[in-house]
């Protein structure tokens, strides 16, 4: 924080500059007292030392030195490792920043861009652009880009930045938890590569690789000590539920274990883009190789996107290993007027949809449609629900009713599930026809 002196623990930033050949490039961390605040102001005790990372060349021409300098910090602690960046720009007024939604495709925009690779044949992809935006993904260095989808991969970690006169600023947190490190990569430097998006100048730059994704000239990061029998505890056979909303089950086989018989927490957190109040379950077990782990947990119904974390705590509380499944929750249920216009002869309108809820809640569910004008009900009909599809099909009486405007409301209960019914507003116009007087 501003005012007080640099704490460091261990060796100073030190950074070998030789790019010519792959594997010759080392970083040693800051090592850090406590965690930097996640906030982009870059006022840490451990980024007040000069940058050292300061020699980014464009990704094309290949070697070219960029127009815009950026300048760059790596530290750790026990828990996560940070990086904090300045990038200059002499137009800040046309640094972009529109890419929104979960795993936002950032390099669209002006971002930065994070490659960490702890042990093969997987490295992990962070990125974030100025409005907090994150991508991050998995990819298998076996495998073509083009052949895999490294965003199934979730991970939670923290990204901010601040926007001044000539530049701007990002500090990024990443937990080695998120890592899933095992015995080997505890003993084995985990190597890095950094880079920047400048849209503007269409100049793509890092360090200290010749392109983003070419891992075998990343830096290896040294002075981590990262503790094997904190981070070596691997899962196998996850299994994160079903993605959807209501009843799920985090299932996963404890595949390598460094410390056998350790009192470990396995606890679920769901938060939801709706902004409910996170909830949380879990359960301590003996952890042993071979052990399953099985942890149940809800999901709201509200659609939306729901954050799963299930994260392994050791006897300290401190988090071993964390996995986490970002997904979208659809609408309990769904429905559409077959003709949003009818005429007064049809006699009828008629709605179909589908209530997307497992099939031991499908038999009790019960729909009901009415037919609405100025918030007063016209008239009422069920509408019978499917006990094996959870389809939806029925109609409401129109014959009679004067011309104009009208909301049809189907609305699903579900007995035991939660009191108030799902409810999903239809716009209908009924209008005079050749048919009428």
């Amino acid at each position: 924080m501003k005012g007080i002196p640099p704490v460091i623990l261990g060796l100073t930033l030190l950074v070998c500059l030789a790019r010519s050949m792959a594997g010759d490039v080392s970083l040693t961390v800051i090592r850090a007292e406590g965690p930097p605040k996640i906030d982009g102001k870059l006022d840490d005790a451990c980024w007040r030392g000069k940058a050292r990372i300061t020699d980014f060349r464009l990704v094309r021409p290949k070697g070219a030195k960029p127009t815009q300098r950026t300048a760059a910090w790596v530290a750790a602690d026990e828990d996560a490792l940070y990086v904090a960046v300045r990038c200059e720009d002499d137009r800040m007024d046309m640094v972009p920043a529109e890419v929104i939604g979960h795993d936002g495709h950032v390099w669209k925009d002006d971002c930065i861009e994070i490659f960490l690779m702890p042990h093969g044949p997987f490295y992990y992809h962070f990125g974030a652009n100025l409005i907090g935006t994150r991508y991050d993904g998995r990819v298998d260095s076996r495998v073509s880009l083009r052949d895999q989808k490294p965003e199934a991969w979730d991970a939670v970690w923290r990204s901010v930045s601040q926007r001044a006169a000539d530049h701007w600023t990002m500090e990024i947190a990443i937990p080695f938890a998120c890592l899933e490190m095992g015995p080997e990569a505890c003993d084995a430097p985990i190597r890095f590569n950094l880079g920047r998006e400048q849209r503007r100048l269409t100049e793509f730059s890092c360090w200290p690789a010749t392109g983003f994704h070419a891992y075998k000239e990343y830096a290896a990061l040294d002075g981590l000590n990262l503790d094997k029998r904190r981070y070596g505890l691997v899962l196998g056979d996850v299994d994160t539920g079903r993605q959807a909303a209501g009843e799920n089950r985090f299932t996963a086989v404890i595949a390598e274990e460094p410390a056998p018989g350790m009192a470990m927490t396995c606890r679920a957190t769901v938060r939801h883009s709706a902004g409910a109040r996170a909830e949380v379950t879990q359960e301590t077990l003996r952890s042993a190789k071979g052990d399953k782990i099985g942890l149940a947990y809800s999901v709201p119904f509200d659609p939306g996107h729901a954050t799963v974390v299930v994260e392994c705590l050791d006897e300290r509380g401190r988090v071993r290993t964390s996995v986490a499944d970002v997904f979208r929750v659809p609408a309990v249920l769904e429905a559409e007027l077959d003709l949003p216009i009818v005429y007064r002869s049809d006699e009828e309108a008629r709605v179909t949809g589908s209530a997307l809820l497992e099939k031991t809640l499908l038999g009790r569910a019960g729909c009901e449609l009415r037919l609405m004008s100025d918030r007063r009900i016209v008239s009422t009909r069920q509408a019978p629900v499917d006990e094996e599809t959870g389809a939806i099909r029925g109609s409401i009486p129109i014959a009679g009713l004067d011309p104009g405007r009208y909301v049809v409301e189907a609305r699903l209960t579900v007995p035991d599930l939660r009191e108030d019914p799902f409810v999903v507003r239809l716009h209908l116009r009924i209008v005079r026809g050749p048919l009428n007087d």
